[in-house]
């Protein structure tokens, strides 16, 4: 996954959630042309807060859209370097089907940490 674009990443991501271009754009406040250009990396830079609100509508790292590429800054393991190389292999579709259950993992993890915060005050 580290060789991932941001737009790649969002791209994925999105359709993992069920989300059009035309639902981030209304979402955004933005035209679905401008979420397009983000999405095609035809942009290299879009505005922080465009890019915070799109990790928190994806539920997605904010660091891993501002970095634009991988899930974080540092070298990755040999075992997800393996798992980033067999990520790349698989069908497009396959790809957005591994992507919806990460943010499925994620959301759920949030979720009990949350719980477990909230516990523990």
């Amino acid at each position: 996954m580290n060789a991932q674009t941001r737009g790649t990443l969002i791209r994925e991501a999105r359709l993992a959630r069920g989300y059009k271009q035309k639902d981030m754009a209304e979402m955004l406040n933005i035209s679905q042309q401008a979420y397009s250009t983000i999405e095609s990396d035809a942009i290299t830079n879009p505005r922080r807060i465009i890019l915070k609100r799109i990790a928190e509508i994806l539920d997605i790292p904010f660091e891993s859209l501002l970095l634009g590429t991988g899930w974080n800054s540092d070298q990755p393991s040999e075992a997800a370097q393996s798992v980033a190389r067999a990520y790349d292999t698989l069908p497009h579709d396959a790809r957005i089907q591994v992507m919806a259950v990460i943010l499925e993992l994620q959301r759920t993890t949030n979720t009990v940490n949350r719980v477990k915060d909230t516990s523990e005050t």
